[in-house]
C-alpha cells in the first residue's frame, strides 16, 4: 500500500468514527427542535452512507469514477439536508433575496461550473447544481440572520469568493510557472478562508450564541468541501481533515442549541 493510500484510508476511518460518534451523541440530545434534529441526523447518516458507498466502490473498481453513479444522488441529498436544517432553525424565507445570499448562490453555481471544467463530469455536477446553490444560499442567509457576519465580514467574504472564482478559472487555462504561482495563491486563499471560518465557529461556540455557531459551522463545512474539491494530493488530505473537523463543529453547535433551549 502506498503512503497516499495509507493516508486516505486513515482519513476515511477517522471520518467514519467521527460521523458515528456524532450521530449517536446527537440522537441523545434534548431541547433541539425535532425537525431540525431529524434533518441534521439524516445529513450525518447520509454522509456516513456516502463514505461507505465510496469505500465499497473504490474496493470493487479500484477507484474508477463513473460518469454518473449513486454518489451523485447522495451528494444531492447532502447538499439539501444540511440547508434544510438551517432553514428550519432560522425560519429562512427563500424569497427574501439579499446581495449577500445572492452572492453565495452565484458562488455555488460558479463552483459547479469549475468542477465540470476540472473533472469533465457534466451529468453528476449538473444534477447537483441546484442543491449546491441552495446550500450556499441558505448558509449565506443564516450568517446574516444570526448576526454572525457584520457588513465588513460580508464584503470580505464576497471579495474572497470572487477572487477564488477568477483564480480557479484562469488556473484551468494556465500552465508552467504561471500555473504554479496561481495554484499556490489559490491554495493560500482557500485554506485561509476555511480556517478563518473554523476559528470563528470555535469562538462562537465558546463565547457566542448557538445560532451564530450553527451558521458558522455549516459555512465552514461548505468552504472546506470547496477546498477539497479544488485540491490535489497530498494537500487534499489536509482539506479533508478540515471537513472532518467542521462536521464535529456542527454537532457542537447543535448541542449548544439544545442547551440554550433547555435553559
Amino acid at each position: 500500500m502506498t503512503s497516499s493510500n495509507s493516508i486516505s484510508s486513515a482519513m476515511m476511518v477517522l471520518e467514519f468514527a467521527v460521523l458515528l460518534a456524532v450521530f449517536i451523541a446527537c440522537a441523545r440530545l434534548k431541547g433541539v427542535h425535532p425537525v431540525t434534529k431529524l434533518l441534521y441526523l439524516m445529513w450525518i447518516a447520509t454522509l456516513f452512507i456516502s463514505n461507505l458507498y465510496y469505500l465499497t466502490h473504490a474496493l470493487q473498481n479500484k477507484g474508477l469514477y463513473l460518469p454518473f453513479s449513486a454518489m451523485d444522488v447522495v451528494s444531492a441529498g447532502l447538499y439539501t439536508l444540511l440547508p434544510a436544517a438551517l432553514q428550519q432553525n432560522f425560519s429562512i424565507d427563500l424569497k427574501k433575496v439579499t446581495p449577500f445570499n445572492s452572492a453565495g448562490a452565484l458562488f455555488g453555481a460558479i463552483n459547479i461550473w469549475l468542477w465540470i471544467l476540472w473533472s469533465g463530469s457534466w451529468l453528476g455536477n449538473i444534477i447537483n447544481m441546484l442543491p449546491f446553490v441552495y446550500l450556499l444560499y441558505v448558509c449565506s442567509s443564516s450568517l446574516e440572520i444570526s448576526g454572525a457576519f457584520r457588513k465588513t465580514d460580508k464584503i470580505a467574504l464576497m471579495t474572497v469568493s470572487a477572487v477564488i472564482s477568477v483564480l480557479e478559472t484562469v488556473l484551468y487555462y494556465s500552465e508552467g510557472a504561471l500555473y504554479a504561482v496561481l495554484d499556490t495563491v489559490s491554495y493560500i486563499i482557500m485554506f485561509s478562508c476555511s480556517l478563518y471560518l473554523i476559528f470563528r465557529t470555535v469562538d462562537a461556540l465558546v463565547r457566542g450564541s448557538a445560532d451564530k455557531a450553527l451558521a458558522l459551522s455549516a459555512s465552514s463545512y461548505v468552504m472546506s468541501i470547496i477546498t477539497t474539491y479544488m485540491s490535489y494530493e497530498p494537500i487534499y488530505f489536509v482539506a479533508e481533515f478540515m471537513v472532518i473537523v467542521t462536521i464535529a463543529l456542527t454537532y457542537l453547535a447543535v448541542r449548544k442549541k439544545g442547551k440554550e433551549a433547555s435553559e
